[in-house]
């Protein structure tokens, strides 16, 4: 099972076939995570529904970091009190560029924080916005402020 991480693009991502233990290795890693306080945000997929959708991937990851960190909320609320439309927009890059980006590069947090998406693979009937957001994760990587980390973990498939 590769994982794969590069020190500039503060993203890791676990992958593998189905039932070799990506789910295990994360949720190990999210738990040693949240024992240091560390945890910015756990979101996952399931095929059977009972998981997130990719519509609400960043606005849910927006407020599970924006409930770590004071300075967060303060930059999220100023994010979306002009423009409500962006907490339910269907253009994943809005909500990354200004629900994650902007409030997290104006964080007081001190020391890492991580963001862990499970299951990526099992965002349901979605393949093009999967895509939209691996090309918004893989781009605009470079942006993530530096006390971020993400997380990933899928299996390996060809949209993904």
């Amino acid at each position: 099972m590769p994982i794969t991480c590069s020190e500039s693009s503060r993203v890791l991502w676990i992958c593998g076939p189905a039932g070799c233990g990506k789910t295990s290795i994360i949720r190990s890693a999210a738990a040693l995570v949240k024992s240091y306080h560390r945890m910015g945000s756990f979101y996952g997929f399931s095929r059977a529904g009972s998981g997130g959708s990719l519509s609400a991937l960043f606005s849910t990851i927006a407020q599970d970091l924006a409930d770590c960190d004071n300075m967060r909320k303060i930059q999220l609320v100023e994010a979306v009190k002009d423009n409500k439309a962006l907490r339910t927009t269907k253009n994943p890059q809005d909500q990354f560029d200004h629900m994650i980006i902007g409030p997290v590069g104006s964080s007081s947090a001190i020391g890492p924080t991580v963001i862990f998406i499970d299951a990526f693979d099992e965002a349901g009937d979605q393949s093009e916005l999967r895509e939209d957001v691996l090309k918004i994760l893989s781009t605009n990587a470079s942006k993530v402020p530096g006390g971020l980390r993400i997380v990933i973990a899928s299996r390996q498939d060809p949209d993904v």
